[in-house]
């Protein structure tokens, strides 16, 4: 699946543990609910969700973004 976020957009993802995350263009702010620390991902970088937790997206100022399904396992 792949969006855009532009100025003032966020998506929230939820129960997306194994989801990886692809920053396309722009820069994109990855939010993870009880995380201390943000992740601020530059075109091409990516991240993959390690917990359960609810993740809040957004562009600084906007962002192509891609999500990557885990692959299922037999």
């Amino acid at each position: 699946m792949s969006f855009s976020l532009p100025p003032g957009a966020a998506v929230k993802l939820r129960r997306a543990v194994g989801v990886r995350i692809l920053c396309r263009t722009g820069t994109l702010w990855v939010s993870e609910y009880r995380r201390a620390e943000d992740l601020v991902l530059q075109a091409g970088q990516c991240a993959q969700v390690g917990s359960d937790s609810a993740i809040v997206l957004s562009g600084l100022p906007s962002a192509e973004v891609e999500i990557q399904q885990p692959e299922s396992r037999p």
